[in-house]
């Protein structure tokens, strides 16, 4: 699947040129309706450039005085284009190439002799992939929808007044806080934990979609999900399937813990996740049925570390009865 999505990429770069293409002849044309000698001009440079190349490829000892002359030659003629051009009411960059990216001219590719990915293709590839795969949010679990009345009203314990559904528009609140701050946010991610049923996948999801209202992109998966990625990435060498969930602006990874742990994988790769996400600033929500303990305990002190930068991190400890056995 990644692979034709990579193949549709490309193949809108290659249109792309095509339209560059197509819009320069188009502004040729227009230029030199309005004055003739800009397109004398223009076909005189082109075959400046192809004699200069053939002189240089048939005396590579004088390719650099003849790429010197050439620089002389050309700079005074765009001067001269530039004065024409704007004498006939053009700007004088009018005939210049044509890019929508121009970093990488639109090849989606950057850097010589070793070429890398554009940000602009890979961002395309990534907008591709999550409409593909979908958000993996949940439509309908927004803060406009959430219910606190379907949590107790009762008190936690004896003597304490504090009820869940208290609680929980505590919670609400500052999920909603922090989707509204988005991407100012005071700390960059959340990590919600706590058992089964006390709601973190709804608020998870609430982030996302509103997130997603405010104009920003956001992809939720499993932590079962996150592995079958992981195992494409090694396994299939296929990158993309993992880099995606490095670049996106806010990923939330729900249930981590009850994905299977490969063995020389799962954690490494977890710690890559969160360690180039926190390098490149981006934002990370993740749910977990384990307490603390034991999430250092499945996923080493080191990927701890990152989950719990209380620096970066902020930490919701979910309490109460789960939700689906009182309803």
């Amino acid at each position: 699947m990644l692979a034709n999505l990579r193949r549709e990429v490309e193949m809108e770069y290659e249109a792309r040129r095509a339209q560059n293409r197509a819009e320069e002849a188009r502004r040729l044309a227009k230029a030199s309706e309005a004055d003739p000698e800009i397109g004398r001009l223009v076909r005189q440079r082109t075959d400046m450039f192809r004699a200069c190349a053939q002189a240089a490829f048939a005396n590579p000892e004088e390719a650099h005085a003849i790429s010197q002359a050439l620089q002389e030659e050309i700079a005074a003629m765009h001067a001269s284009l530039g004065d024409r051009l704007a004498k006939a009411g053009f700007p004088k960059e009018y005939l210049q190439p044509v890019y929508q990216c121009v970093p990488c001219r639109d090849t989606g590719f950057v850097g010589e002799p070793i070429q890398d990915q554009c940000a602009c293709f890979a961002r395309r590839l990534r907008d591709k992939l999550i409409a593909d795969t979908g958000h993996g949010l949940h439509p309908d679990e927004t803060f406009g929808r959430y219910n606190e009345a379907v949590y107790s009203n009762h008190p936690f314990t004896k003597g304490k007044p504090d009820t869940q559904r208290a609680f929980m528009s505590r919670m609400r609140e500052r999920c909603e806080a922090y989707a509204e701050s988005f991407p100012q946010t005071p700390q960059r991610n959340i990590l919600m934990f706590g058992k089964s049923g006390l709601g973190k996948t709804f608020l998870m999801n609430c982030i996302g979609n509103r997130v997603r209202q405010r104009g920003f992109e956001a992809l939720k998966i499993t932590a079962y999900q996150l592995t079958d990625r992981m195992r494409a990435s090694i396994f299939d060498h296929n990158p993309y399937a993992f880099s995606l969930l490095l670049e996106v602006p806010l990923l939330l990874l729900d249930d981590l813990g009850a994905e299977p742990l490969i063995k020389n994988i799962t954690i490494e790769q977890l710690f890559t996740l969160l360690n180039e996400r926190a390098l490149g600033d981006r934002h990370t929500v993740i749910s977990t049925n384990l307490e603390l303990d034991e999430l250092t305990e499945r996923y080493t002190e080191r990927v701890c570390s990152r989950l719990l930068d209380h620096q970066n991190t902020r930490v919701f400890n979910f309490v109460g009865t789960d939700v689906r056995l009182t309803i």
